[in-house]
């Protein structure tokens, strides 16, 4: 407000999709997979984290930008919620590895869940086309 900048603050959930980076979870088990060697799960595993495909971000930017509202926060959130847990046992299983899990120590400060609420988003007309499954698969075949 005080330099009158025309902005709109948006915050999202965990991207995911073909040409992301190799750090992040769903990249770093394929390739680790692929490659015969372990997904690594901090504790047990069981924190939750909900995922949007790429796509879908693209989709819900696009509208902000065009008819979003300055000065308004939007959430990008999404409908899927999955533990790493089972993104690690999936992607064992999609790449003939089931089982290939290892578990390490959990971080010190690792949250259980989060989450958004996208309401606002969704009264501009927004909504999650791709499963969390579906997404799945592209990743799984735009790292092979």
């Amino acid at each position: 407000k005080s330099f009158q900048l025309p902005c709109i603050v948006t915050r999202c959930v965990n991207v995911y999709g073909g040409r992301q980076f190799p750090e992040k979870v769903i990249p770093k088990f394929i390739m680790r997979c692929r490659r015969g060697e372990p997904c690594c799960v901090h504790g047990d595993g069981e924190a939750r984290r909900s995922f949007l495909y790429v796509e879908d971000v693209a989709e819900a930017f696009d509208l902000i930008v065009h008819h979003g509202k300055v000065g308004n926060i939007y959430n990008i959130g999404s409908r899927d919620c999955v533990s790493v847990r089972e993104i690690a046992d999936r992607i064992c299983a999609a790449t003939g590895q089931p089982g290939n899990i290892e578990t390490v120590p959990d971080r010190l400060y690792n949250d259980c869940r989060y989450a958004l609420n996208c309401s606002k988003l969704e009264l501009l007309g927004w909504r999650q086309r791709t499963s969390f499954d579906e997404g799945l698969k592209r990743c799984l075949e735009w790292y092979q």
